[in-house]
């Protein structure tokens, strides 16, 4: 898995996992022994290196630059510790090691472990907590300084997940897609099943599209997808007054729709994984630079959920949105019962506080009654 893309200031970055005992490896020696040992008064023993040949070894380039880098080591019960986290001095606090420690979350979950561990020292415990790690226990002494150590879980649950996949079609509806708009470096959050990615690639065009279900294998989410479809179908014709039967005519119509996109992503699924369009991330973080996209689509998630994520979790996820892309667009701003969402006051009030630029705008898709606005902001 290689995560690319450009840096605010136009220079290539990279963060992708090199092999022990290559070049790559031991320039992030060098790096770890200048920022965490030398100015301790410590080096690394031959024993030591060697032991790291069971690890994964995560790195940031800059261009052509080592920035930054950190060690997994696989533990026996199933868990992994994160260690080693290294940024060149004059580049932290810029968000390359909170991009290091997303990037290697989800690298965890794809190798399918539940748990990460680590040893933070002092001074970068409130980074781990905002991250979402724990501390466990009291504070302890290693390689002669304060360290705590502190945990976070990495356990998802396919069946948590009810995939429903969108087509190229109706992203281009819901969030008023140009020919412009389709040539901009694109980012999906929360895409799931969706068929936008794949059909993008056909076009010789690209995106990166995030969502926890993709640490997940073709196979299993096919299961899933059929687990889930005629359940919803059933849910429909249960409600169908509260939909729009139009462009989709019936639950069945739908039905059917969605495995078309579905089965459209599952045959790009795999190469997509390969090629670093599918990642395993999540929002209200992702392991992407400040500015990396143009523009970021948010579909049937963020507002869609409201009685599920609170209204900090939205303005947490708007915010780190804006942070990855210049724009951002998100669709619809109804949640599940039909209701506008009593987030929306909470989200445009911190929009305003940062200085982006908001608007809420009509949009030609409705299936959901009422559901035809979008909320798109500007930095």
């Amino acid at each position: 898995m290689i995560l690319e893309a450009d840096n605010p200031v136009n220079e290539h970055l990279a963060i992708c996992e090199v092999v022990h005992g290559s070049p790559e490896y031991w320039a992030t020696v060098d790096l770890r022994d200048s920022i965490l040992r030398r100015p301790l008064g410590l080096q690394f023993s031959a024993e030591e290196l060697d032991a790291e040949k069971d690890s994964h070894h995560v790195v940031c380039y800059r261009g052509d630059r080592l920035v930054g880098c950190l060690v997994l080591r696989p533990l026996e019960s199933g868990d992994v510790r994160m260690r080693q986290v290294a940024v060149v001095p004059e580049l932290q606090r810029q968000g390359i090691g909170k991009a290091l420690i997303t990037y290697s979350e989800a690298l965890a979950r794809q190798n399918g472990y539940r748990r990460m561990i680590l040893h933070a020292r002092d001074t970068a415990v409130g980074l781990y907590e905002k991250l979402g790690y724990s501390r466990l226990g009291d504070q302890f002494e290693e390689v002669t300084i304060p360290h705590w150590k502190m945990e976070k879980s990495l356990a998802f649950s396919l069946n948590q997940i009810v995939p429903w996949g969108r087509n190229f079609d109706e992203y281009v509806r819901m969030f008023s897609l140009t020919d412009a708009d389709l040539e901009k470096k694109l980012l999906g959050c929360g895409d799931g099943p969706a068929s936008f990615n794949a059909a993008m690639r056909r076009t010789g065009q690209r995106v990166v599209s995030v969502d926890p279900l993709y640490q997940f294998s073709s196979a299993q989410i096919r299961g899933r997808v059929q687990e889930a479809c005629q359940t919803i179908v059933e849910q429909l014709v249960a409600n169908q007054s509260a939909y729009v039967w139009t462009t989709i005519t019936s639950p069945q119509d739908l039905g059917r729709i969605r495995m078309v996109a579905m089965e459209e992503f599952l045959r790009d699924f795999e190469q997509g994984k390969d090629e670093g369009r599918y990642l395993p991330c999540e929002l209200p973080q992702l392991p992407f630079a400040d500015g990396q996209f143009d523009l970021a689509l948010c579909s049937h998630l963020l507002f869609t959920y409201s009685s599920q994520l609170s209204a900090d979790f939205h303005v947490q996820a708007i915010c780190e949105m804006c942070r990855v892309a210049q724009e951002v667009r998100v669709f619809p701003l109804l949640d599940h019962g039909g209701q506008s969402s009593p987030h929306i006051d909470s989200v445009l009030r911190v929009v305003e506080e940062h200085g982006y630029r908001y608007s809420i705008e009509p949009v030609d898709y409705e299936f959901q009654q009422g559901g035809n606005q979008m909320l798109r902001i500007s930095r």
